[in-house]
């Protein structure tokens, strides 16, 4: 495995040192508008993700940005893998949109934001009935087969990606680790009340950075990677969108 892997591993080891460090965390947060604090981002690591925003958008089309880069980067990664991992990769993709395609499958109305997203657009047109239709036509056949038996989605997604993955030893144990952690993390709130997100999420990145190194070339390296991508984008739009909302005079939804 490690053989077929060192092509993606050379890559991502490439990426991994590009993520952006505290330091450009530091520059930015004295940073007080949106405008200025953009500026200042593209002298650091984030530029590639800063690119095509402007301070005088509004929240969703920031938003929307950051999701289409993130999107693109994480097709640009995950087809570094070897080609058996493509069906695992591609139903990796639909986990950023769990809770839009719960939205969708409560039948409530799909906000417009939703309808600018190019891989959720397809589901929000019609009823509920034609939704659920358009989701088995794609690749989501799992997640409403969950939504009709009254299970959770979030387990049918982590359920229908192990059934997906490759049948190699040597990589299982990584992925069963990013698996646990990703669940326990992002899909189990913490019981002892609430918790700054950023706090969550350093924890998360300190976690996901030691299973990224523990597993080179192997899968689990890949999709640690792309989680540590995501949670830097995370901060980035909430650095972002507490400056626009600022900027208008509203609060944080």
């Amino acid at each position: 495995m490690n053989a077929r892997f060192a092509y993606a591993q050379a890559r991502l080891q490439a990426r991994h040192a590009q993520r952006p460090d505290p330091a450009d965390w530091r520059l930015l947060a004295g940073v007080g508008d949106a405008v200025h604090y953009l500026q200042v981002a593209r002298r650091t690591r984030l530029r590639p993700w800063v690119l095509g925003l402007q301070g005088e958008q509004d929240s969703h089309r920031i938003e929307l940005t950051l999701r289409r880069h993130f999107q693109d980067y994480a097709d640009e990664v995950l087809h570094w893998l070897p080609a058996p991992w493509s069906r695992s990769s591609d139903w990796f993709r639909r986990l950023p949109e769990l809770p839009a395609i719960a939205h969708l499958l409560g039948g409530e109305p799909p906000p417009a934001w939703m309808r600018d997203d190019p891989r959720l657009e397809p589901f929000t047109h019609g009823d509920v009935a034609q939704r659920l239709q358009a989701l088995r036509d794609a690749d989501c056949a799992p997640l409403v087969t969950a939504w009709e038996q009254g299970a959770s989605i979030s387990g049918a997604w982590f359920d229908h990606w192990r059934s997906l993955w490759v049948n190699e030893r040597a990589g299982q144990a990584g992925l069963e680790r990013l698996t646990a952690l990703i669940q326990e993390a992002l899909l189990r709130p913490p019981d002892g009340g609430p918790e700054d997100p950023g706090i969550q999420r350093e924890r998360l990145a300190s976690r996901l950075t030691v299973l990224f190194r523990r597993h080179a070339f192997q899968p689990a390296a890949c999709y640690a990677h792309l989680a540590l991508t995501a949670l830097d984008l995370l901060t980035l739009r909430g650095e972002l969108l507490q400056r626009v909302w600022f900027a208008s005079g509203r609060s944080a939804p």
